[in-house]
Formats: structure tokens, C-alpha cells, sequence
């Protein structure tokens, strides 16, 4: 396929996805993907376009520069970019790269869960989980007439889910189960929604009663005041790097009013959210 873009050889190949109302309103999905072989003369660089963008790199390397700063990239790191904001990536040496251009779902808060803690530059080395999601999703895309939505945005969200920081593990220095590893993941990619003690419990397979045991036991926190932290750690996230309001924030992190969010961030930090956001 040839792709006229300087520094692009060959080799590649690319296909846009044009996603259905369903999809928009209900799960992550594609806009394009492809696989990219490049030369030393691939240069990138946009204003605004409107999604988000995941590469690995499987070869080669090349730099970032996104929310002002410079990353290097190199074989085995992923990228990930909020395209809508200036970025540019480039290589001086060539690379191959797996890239997907994504939206909808909660791309937005998992992106700056990701990217206010380790940066739009991820290492992924050794990490063939992570590389597999990706090629999977360009494999489908470029390969199946007409990609299943439903399972491309499974993969996005699998592939999203295991670049998340998992602060739980700090707290207890040492390694998680199974079961509560799993709910980790689904208190930090379903906060928003409102979650309950038995949905989680359910979900790996435990008794009420022995999953809230289990999961003080390791994390050190109950059930619920995970949930709550991680909604809080959120709020502070979007309070520092944007200017929505305090009701946005509020209802934007699985807050059911404002008053309640104001009185639970004052509770946990001491500080109101108009108070910490200045601070």
C-alpha cells in the first residue's frame, strides 16, 4: 500500500474506520490503524486532530513531544498522545511502529489517569500482553472486512487497563492476588459508575463477606474507600490539568452531586476543591 507520506516506506499500511451510533455512544472505538516501516525522514507534527493515539514501537526509535515535554521512544515502549492538544513524533533513524487513532467510552480519564503519572512515553518491554493487545487490534482492523466493535473496543480497553498505575500495590509492598488485582482494575476503569460491594465480589468469583476481608487484608483499604480515593485521586487530576468546574469534576468522577464531592474531598484532604486547585 502506498502511503504518500514523507519517510513512510512501502512496506506500511493503514485503513480508516468509520464507527456506528452505537458504538459512539456505548465503547471505545477506531478510527484508523495501521502499521507504519519508516525511514530516518518520517516527520509528524498536528495542531488538532480529534482523537486519541496508541503506538508501540517495535523497532527502531524516534521522539515525542506532547503536553511540553520531549520523550524519547525506542523498541518496546508505547506512546500515547490526546492528538487534540499541538504533538509532534519523529524518528532520525527509523522505526517501526503498531499505531491506533481511538475515542469514545472513558478515553479521556484513562489517558490522564496514564499520562499524569507516567507520561505519554511507557515502557512495555518484556510486557507481551501489552504488545499483543495492540498488534491484535491493527491485525483486525487491517485484516477483517468489517471489524466486530464490540471486540475492538474490548482490546482498547484491555490495552488501556494494563498501562494504568496501580497504586494499591504501593501500600502493601508486595504482590496482590488474583481476585483483588481484578478488582483493582475494575474499581480504577469503572469509578465513574456506581459500583456496589456485591458487583465486585461477584465479578471474581468471592463471597461479600470474604472479598471485603481480602481486599483490606492486601490493600489496606475497605471496598468502598478505594473507590473513593481512586475517584478523589482522579478529581485532583482533572482539578490541576484543566479548567472544568467543580460540578464537572464532581460528576465526572462517580460523584452523585456536588455537595457530596465537595464535602468528601474537604473530609479527605482538608481542603476544599477550589481551595486545592489554587494551592
Amino acid at each position: 500500500m502506498l502511503i504518500p507520506e514523507k519517510g513512510v516506506l512501502p512496506l506500511s499500511t493503514m485503513r480508516f474506520c468509520t464507527p456506528s451510533a452505537l458504538a459512539r455512544e456505548l465503547y471505545f472505538y477506531v478510527l484508523c490503524a495501521g502499521r507504519f516501516v519508516c525511514d530516518g525522514d518520517y516527520h509528524l507534527e498536528r495542531k488538532d486532530y480529534q482523537s486519541y493515539l496508541a503506538m508501540y514501537v517495535e523497532s527502531g526509535e524516534g521522539l515525542v513531544e506532547s503536553l511540553g515535554r520531549r520523550y524519547a521512544a525506542s523498541a518496546g515502549d508505547i506512546i500515547l498522545i490526546d492528538c487534540r492538544l499541538p504533538h509532534r513524533y519523529y524518528t532520525q533513524t527509523g522505526w517501526e511502529l503498531y499505531w491506533v487513532h481511538f475515542d469514545g467510552n472513558v478515553s479521556t480519564s484513562l489517558y490522564e489517569m496514564i499520562v499524569s503519572r507516567k507520561g505519554c512515553v511507557l515502557t512495555a518491554r518484556g510486557r507481551d500482553d501489552v504488545r499483543s493487545d495492540m498488534v491484535e487490534i491493527v491485525r483486525r482492523v487491517l485484516e477483517e472486512s468489517l471489524p466486530e466493535e464490540a471486540t475492538l473496543s474490548a482490546l482498547v480497553h484491555s490495552l488501556l487497563a494494563k498501562l494504568l498505575p496501580l497504586p494499591s500495590a504501593e501500600s502493601v509492598g508486595g504482590h496482590l492476588s488474583g481476585a483483588v488485582r481484578e478488582a483493582v482494575s475494575v474499581i480504577q476503569t469503572r469509578y465513574t459508575e456506581p459500583l456496589h460491594l456485591k458487583d465486585i465480589s461477584r465479578r471474581v468469583g468471592l463471597s461479600t463477606f470474604h472479598f471485603a476481608r481480602l481486599f483490606k487484608s492486601e490493600t489496606k483499604f475497605a471496598p468502598h474507600e478505594f473507590l473513593i480515593a481512586t475517584r478523589l485521586d482522579r478529581a485532583k487530576i482533572l482539578l490541576k490539568m484543566t479548567g472544568k468546574s467543580v460540578k464537572e469534576v464532581a460528576f465526572q468522577t462517580g460523584f452523585r452531586s456536588e455537595v457530596s464531592f465537595v464535602t468528601t474531598f474537604k473530609r479527605k484532604t482538608g481542603f476544599t476543591p477550589t481551595e486545592f486547585r489554587q494551592k
